[in-house]
């Protein structure tokens, strides 16, 4: 059972998404796959999480939710979306 959530630092407003609203997508999402996992008898559950925020920081995000996640047996995921080719060989070479 997969669960997707989108880390973003900004809405489609141009207002900020603060990292408490992403820590809180990330909770939710670790709990979500859990109980689809259960409720539809799945084998596995894993949270994966389309990273579009501004600042790279590595999968250091899931640090506060690891002991959750293995309590309830969910694997924990991460993606960067770059919002250019330009930004992923920038990411890439430095």
């Amino acid at each position: 059972m997969l669960e997707l959530k989108v880390l973003k630092s900004l809405r489609s407003t141009g207002a900020t998404v603060s990292a408490a609203e992403n820590s809180d997508a990330i909770d939710k999402g670790v709990r979500q796959a859990a109980m689809y996992r259960d409720n539809r008898h799945a084998v596995a559950a894993a949270l994966c999480c389309f990273d579009m925020r501004r600042e790279i920081t590595n999968d250091a995000c899931f640090d506060s939710f690891r002991g959750l996640s293995d309590e309830l047996k969910v694997s924990l995921r991460l993606w960067y979306l770059f919002s250019s080719s330009e930004a992923f060989r920038k990411f890439e070479t430095s």
